[in-house]
């Protein structure tokens, strides 16, 4: 499972108005080409119960942060978070291998 956190950092502590990303888009790179991308993960019940296994922190579910469940072959990779529309701020990336 793969996470861009952005709004969903109020809930380990940080402020609101402390310069988090409002809407991260995420990106899955292997070599230059984009396999997987993400913005707004919606909600998604399987993620949801998911990112609650693995002991991830809460999303709300109309949050703008991205999360996604992929399966990746051994290899390199490379993930890539960015603002909706060119914006900047303070995002955190999870990467969480699910059992």
């Amino acid at each position: 499972m793969l996470r861009a956190v952005g709004p969903g950092l109020v809930y380990q502590g940080l402020a609101a108005n402390s310069g988090l990303l409002a809407q991260p888009s995420l990106a899955v790179y292997q070599g230059s080409t984009q396999i997987y991308g993400n913005t707004v993960w919606g909600g998604d019940q399987v993620v949801a119960s998911v990112s609650s296994a693995v002991g991830a922190s809460h999303l709300d579910t109309n949050s703008a942060d991205c999360a996604m469940l992929i399966t990746l072959p051994a290899g390199g990779y490379t993930v890539l978070v960015s603002g909706v529309g060119g914006t900047s701020g303070v995002a955190l990336v999870e990467i969480y291998e699910v059992p």
